[in-house]
């Protein structure tokens, strides 16, 4: 790899030991507790997240079980499925994401830094433009 990335010279000039510099662009994102170097071109395409996609199909399904009456509460579920309340409440917001943020989720394209565990502490607006500014969509 060296071979590929050292510049041409010429052997009598005076720059034979110069340093390549590589420029390309990339910043410094919070993801979660850490920080992370986000190489542009490094960026894969799709980021499926697990978790993520789980946490959003889940409140896709919690939400219909509550409209169409087939529990009665949030409680209900929590029973049913075997969770904390908490999680359950904290989770269900999720079938109000704008439609864009929501195929992005499904698709892993959302943004690199867009978690379950940030997801969940966000103050998630009802108006989706503002959803899509808090979350990182562009």
């Amino acid at each position: 790899m060296a071979e590929r990335l050292s510049a041409p010279t010429d052997p009598g000039s005076s720059n034979a030991d110069a340093p390549l510099e590589l420029t390309m662009p990339a910043e410094l994102r919070r993801i979660g507790k850490e920080k992370r170097l986000i190489v542009a071109a490094l960026v894969p395409k799709t980021n499926p997240d697990a978790a993520l996609i789980k946490a959003v199909v889940r409140a896709h399904q919690w939400f219909e079980m509550l409209k169409n009456r087939t529990v009665e509460s949030i409680t209900e579920i929590a029973k049913a499925e075997g969770l904390p309340r908490t999680y359950v409440s904290s989770v269900i917001p999720f079938a109000l994401l704008a439609p864009d943020i929501t195929s992005a989720v499904l698709e892993g394209t959302q943004p690199i830094d867009l978690s379950l565990d940030r997801l969940i502490n966000a103050k998630l607006p009802l108006d989706w433009a503002e959803q899509r500014s808090v979350l990182g969509f562009k």
